[in-house]
């Protein structure tokens, strides 16, 4: 049974959000506490709406149906972050991302997603020498 979460309805869009906004993205592991940290940061209305937006079923298929009358280009997924990165930003140009390993490893293997990665604040590892 997938559970569709209420988070992707309208209501918890922020205002459009034009330009290019600060990206962090929360990889974790199941039962590690991560819906927590998610709701806590939301709960600032500074630190984006970080939701497992790459989860195929609960998230992604409900919310690019709501978003986009096209749906999801299987290929790139562009339209689907670019509406992401619309609505989902807070007014002071902070979004933030959920994602476990296996949700995250087909999008960025397709190219797109890899380049939504780069530059995204990542806490827990040295940056490259």
């Amino acid at each position: 049974m997938v559970v569709v979460r209420q988070e992707i309805g309208a209501a918890f869009d922020f205002p459009d959000y034009h330009g290019t906004p600060r990206r962090y993205v929360i990889s974790g592991l199941p039962r590690s506490g991560s819906n927590l940290l998610c709701d806590l940061l939301t709960g600032t209305a500074l630190m984006g709406r970080p939701l497992e937006y790459l989860h195929p079923d609960s998230v992604m298929k409900p919310l690019a149906g709501r978003l986009l009358s096209e749906g999801i280009d299987p290929v790139t997924g562009k339209r689907y972050v670019e509406e992401l990165l619309r609505r989902r930003t807070t007014p002071n140009g902070v979004f933030g991302l959920k994602t476990f390993y296996w949700q995250a490893e087909p999008f960025v293997k397709n190219g797109y997603f890899a380049g939504f990665f780069e530059g995204a604040a990542s806490l827990g590892r040295a940056p490259p020498p």
